[in-house]
């Protein structure tokens, strides 16, 4: 299979997984739930990432239509394997021991299994990107993440 056939193809999966899931944000029982009393349904932030996502898919799209086709090496299968342990694993204990306990260790180990390897840049993206997140969803969003049974604020 060619690289542009792989990338509309799959561009295109993405955009109607996209669709699908915009359809199911659209539901009227949603509608009128008021997440903790802020305003927004809780529908607002995921269309939101939804229409990151189509945007996404459709330069994909786009891109894939306009440049020359390439040969491409073979996926790695071993890595992508490693990555849907390493996301199961940490999906397990985002329940377990919270969202800032688990994410820490899982974006340095992320970032070491695809190649990275400068260590102040995986040091300090490893820590702060958790936390950002964390404080962003918790303090501006007020959509609270799972926290850990050891600390009552994160």
């Amino acid at each position: 299979m060619s690289s542009r056939l792989r990338d509309i193809l799959f561009s295109s999966f993405m955009l109607g997984v996209n669709l699908l899931l915009w359809r199911q944000s659209l539901k009227p029982e949603y509608a009128d739930i008021q997440a903790q009393d802020y305003g927004f349904s809780p529908n607002f932030f995921p269309q939101i990432l939804l229409s990151i996502w189509a945007v996404i898919c459709v330069v994909l799209i786009v891109r894939a239509l306009l440049i020359e086709d390439t040969k491409q090496p073979a996926p790695l299968w071993g890595r992508l394997l490693s990555a849907f342990i390493l996301t199961g694993v940490y999906v397990l204990l985002v329940g377990q021991i919270g969202f800032l306990l688990a994410s820490i260790p899982f974006a340095g180990a992320f970032m070491l299994l695809f190649g990275y390897r400068k260590p102040i840049v995986i040091a300090a993206v490893t820590v702060i990107f958790p936390i950002a997140t964390w404080w962003i969803f918790t303090e501006i969003l007020k959509i609270y993440l799972p926290i850990s049974p050891w600390f009552t604020r994160f």
